[in-house]
C-alpha cells in the first residue's frame, strides 16, 4: 500500500514547489535535446519545431506567458480571480503566475479551458508557456478531442468533463487543487 501511495505522490504536480522546478528543468532539458538534435542531424528550424511539437513542446515563443494571458483576459473580459477559481487554480499558483513564471502544461490548459478560449487562442497561450497540444501524446489527444467534440449541458463544465475522462484513463488532470487527493484515497480504498 505504501509503495502505491509513494508512486502516486511522485506523479503529482505541486506548483510553486520543488516539483514545479523539476517540471521546468525537464521541459528545458527536452528543448535542449531537440536543439542539440537539430545541430547534430542538420535539421531545419521547421523540422526541429515539428520534433518539439511531437514532444508537446514548442521552440517558438513569440510572447511571454504573462503578456499573452493578460491580452486574452482582456479579449475574453475575464476577471483574474474568477477564472483562476473556475480553473481550480490554487492561491499559490495564482501568485506564481503573477510573478511572471510559467505554469505547467496542465495548469495552462486548465486556465485556457476555464476561459472558454477557442482552439487558436488555446494554442497561443500554450505556446507562450513553451507547450503545444500534440496528437502523439495520449493525454493531449484526449484533450484535443474533448475540445473539438464536447457538447455537454450547461451544468457540467468542460474542465470537469475533461478531468473525468483523464481520471478514468489514469492520466494527469488539468487542475492543480485536489488533483491527486482523490487518487490517493482511491488507492487506499483498494488495499
Amino acid at each position: 500500500m505504501m509503495f502505491t501511495i509513494c508512486l502516486v505522490r511522485q506523479n503529482r504536480t505541486f506548483h510553486g514547489g520543488k516539483t514545479t522546478r523539476a517540471v521546468y528543468r525537464q521541459k528545458n532539458f527536452k528543448q535542449r535535446v531537440i536543439k542539440n538534435a537539430q545541430v547534430l542531424f542538420a535539421l531545419s528550424d521547421r523540422e526541429a519545431e515539428d520534433l518539439a511539437n511531437k514532444a508537446g513542446l514548442t521552440l517558438e515563443q513569440k510572447e511571454s506567458f504573462q503578456t499573452c494571458l493578460n491580452i486574452l483576459k482582456n479579449k475574453y473580459d475575464k476577471k483574474s480571480r474568477l477564472f483562476y477559481q473556475n480553473a481550480n487554480i490554487s492561491e499559490r499558483m495564482f501568485q506564481y503566475i503573477k510573478n511572471n513564471k510559467n505554469p505547467t502544461k496542465e495548469t495552462t490548459l486548465a486556465v485556457a479551458v476555464s476561459m472558454n478560449l477557442n482552439s487558436e487562442d488555446t494554442q497561443r497561450l500554450l505556446k507562450s508557456a513553451g507547450y503545444i497540444l500534440s496528437k502523439s501524446i495520449p493525454s493531449d489527444a484526449v484533450i484535443l478531442w474533448m475540445l473539438s467534440n464536447y457538447e455537454g449541458n450547461q451544468n457540467t463544465s468542460l474542465l470537469f468533463r475533461i478531468n473525468e475522462v483523464l481520471y478514468a484513463l489514469d492520466m494527469p488532470l488539468l487542475m492543480t487543487r485536489e488533483k491527486s487527493g482523490r487518487r490517493i484515497m482511491a488507492d487506499k480504498s483498494q488495499n
